[in-house]
């Protein structure tokens, strides 16, 4: 079985919240140590969220599962 994150509590996303928009020459690598869930927004969407073993540490906001 593969170690899982598990958010302690409810994790909001204040409004006003400001995204960018990524430039489409950029290209993303992520390694070992990351974890990634994905976020149901409406129906037919939904939202990525990665997370890394250095949020981890500082944050409290996990606890890991095995």
């Amino acid at each position: 079985m593969n170690k899982k994150l598990i958010l302690r509590d409810d994790f909001v996303i204040p409004k006003g919240t400001e995204f960018e928009l990524i430039p489409s020459n950029t290209v993303r690598t992520y390694g070992e140590g990351n974890y990634e869930a994905d976020i149901t927004t409406s129906k037919d969407t939904t939202m990525s969220i990665v997370v890394s073993e250095d949020e981890l540490e500082c944050s409290g906001l996990f606890e890991v599962s095995e």
